[in-house]
């Protein structure tokens, strides 16, 4: 049985590696803020919900899909391991077999040795091996992970989770900071024809790129609804013939043990619980299976407005990702949510699912199959609460900067919290093939301001329609889970507001 969770200390710089893999899919998806025809569904992704990263409109305000619709993938982890992405993490090792001390971790798209990640610190930031090729890097996965009912969506099946065209890291006065590159979409960015073969079966994926949102949707041929793939115990091949960057990739994959007996309003507690509804301990239960050697992942994520005043807003987020041992019982207390955060929007995932990745070049593909359970809520859309602190430069009455030259970004005194803080700027110029993201953790946020050196304003898109926010992100909770369980809780607020695209007049 899981422990209660402890504190553990507020992140270094590896711990902004979550935002910029978040920022693979995070920077391009900024350009669709507010988008009145975009999807807002809150069971749809993690990035909108994931506190570690700037909040871009993460509002999930509309209840949970319909029975038969699939679920999204979570993407990969691309080489972080701390964070909030928790590493990926095995059975309890004091329930299998000891299988003795691994190998020295490898680029290799194989768990070397043994704690359960993925070629933690020797990949690039898309889980590919070697430095990112000249032309960038893609991550994709295959997801054939199946609903309670037993079904998948064909359509969902395959999805790009991000590219990257360059990744640094830069010491500056004050702060230390990533700065992610993200290339401009291009209908040649697929992995050609994609093929499922199962035993209930038979998918015939293939890539139509849709302009307007600029990403390739995978459909099936002929277009089917909700489908049953696998049972416990098949065997699922998927082959693809890859593209102009990916190459050619397989997978032989075999359906781990399902969540039988659980079913998803088991998880109604943990809704309660994570909104501040529910005062006494959860013990979640499903069948144990450590002898699968399949992951158990619990993850709940939620937000809530504070304000929205035009262009500047606030959210107050959390999100919980734990991969628990398969012992078959987790103990969930209030203390792990801090208290809660009343009429959040919420998603809660309990999975069990095998996954492989395979490194190719500097390109990476997950493959994932197994059983999600997901239950959700909507919360509201607008709120007007008192704001716990502000962002005071830029104005965000007055938000426009000076391309080129250095800018002074303070805020006033921070609520209580455990850190860190974080500014980012999120820029997308629909007219180049590039978008960026930088994220810098401030060495002490008490010192009211950070000074970004002028080369980051630099690259300043100025069309109406492109994208340039401001984040600033405090971290006023955490908690983490004991083993044999890993992984923890980040509760943040996170202010944030569109920079003006006409440069500061010159004194």
């Amino acid at each position: 049985m899981s422990r209660a969770p402890v504190r553990r200390p507020a992140r270094t710089l590896r711990a902004l590696r979550l935002s910029a893999a978040a920022g693979l899919a995070t920077v391009l998806a900024a350009g669709c803020v507010d988008d009145p025809a975009r999807d807002r569904d809150p069971t749809d992704g993690d990035a909108a919900i994931d506190a570690s990263g700037p909040i871009v409109d993460a509002d999930l305000d509309d209840g949970v899909p319909p029975p038969d619709q699939g679920p999204d993938a979570t993407g990969p982890d691309l080489g972080g391991d701390d964070a909030g992405i928790v590493p990926d993490v095995g059975p309890d090792a004091a329930i299998l077999p000891d299988l003795g001390p691994g190998e020295p971790e490898t680029c290799n798209g194989v768990d070397d040795d043994l704690d359960g990640e993925i070629d933690e610190d020797v990949s690039n930031i898309c889980g590919g091996c070697g430095g990112i090729p000249p032309e960038g890097c893609q991550a994709w996965r295959v997801d054939l992970t199946q609903t309670e009912a037993g079904t998948l969506t064909p359509d969902r099946v395959v999805a790009q989770v991000g590219s990257a065209i360059g990744f640094s890291e830069v010491a500056i006065e004050g702060g230390r900071c990533e700065i992610l590159r993200v290339p401009g979409t291009s209908p040649d960015a697929h992995v050609g024809q994609v093929s499922v073969e199962a035993p209930l079966a038979t998918l015939n994926l293939g890539p139509v790129f849709d302009e307007r949102r600029g990403y390739h949707s995978y459909l099936n041929t002929p277009e089917l609804g909700a489908t049953a793939l696998h049972v416990p115990g098949d065997a699922v091949g998927v082959r693809a013939g890859g593209g102009a960057l990916v190459g050619p990739f397989s997978f032989d994959l075999v359906s781990p043990p399902d969540l039988s007996g659980v079913v998803s309003t088991d998880l109604d507690p943990i809704v309660a619980m994570a909104r501040g509804e529910r005062d006494a301990a959860y013990t979640l239960s499903w069948p144990a299976a450590p002898e699968s050697g399949a992951n158990v992942r619990l993850f709940v994520g939620g937000s809530r407005p504070i304000f929205r005043a035009s262009v500047y807003r606030g959210t107050d987020s959390y999100s919980l990702d734990a991969r628990l041992a398969d012992d078959g019982v987790f103990e969930l207390t209030p203390e792990l949510f801090g208290g809660g955060l009343p009429e959040s929007a919420i998603r809660v995932d309990l999975s069990r699912t095998a996954q492989q990745r395979r490194a190719l070049s500097g390109h990476s593909v997950t493959a994932t199959i197994g059983q999600l359970l997901r239950v959700g809520q909507s919360g509201p859309l607008e709120r007007d609460d008192p704001r716990p602190f502000q962002i005071t430069e830029p104005s965000p009455n007055v938000r426009r900067i000076r391309p080129g030259e250095p800018l002074r970004v303070a805020w006033s005194p921070l609520p209580e919290g455990v850190g860190p803080l974080v500014v980012t700027l999120i820029l997308d110029d629909a007219a180049l093939p590039e978008s960026r993201q930088i994220s810098c953790a401030v060495d002490d946020p008490s010192a009211g301001f950070v000074v970004l050196p002028g080369e980051f304003t630099e690259f300043w898109p100025v069309g109406a329609a492109d994208t340039r926010i401001l984040a600033v992100r405090w971290d006023v909770f955490r908690s983490e889970l004991a083993p044999p369980d890993r992984g923890g809780l980040t509760r943040s607020i996170t202010l944030q507001y569109d920079l003006d695209p006409e440069p500061a007049e010159l004194p």
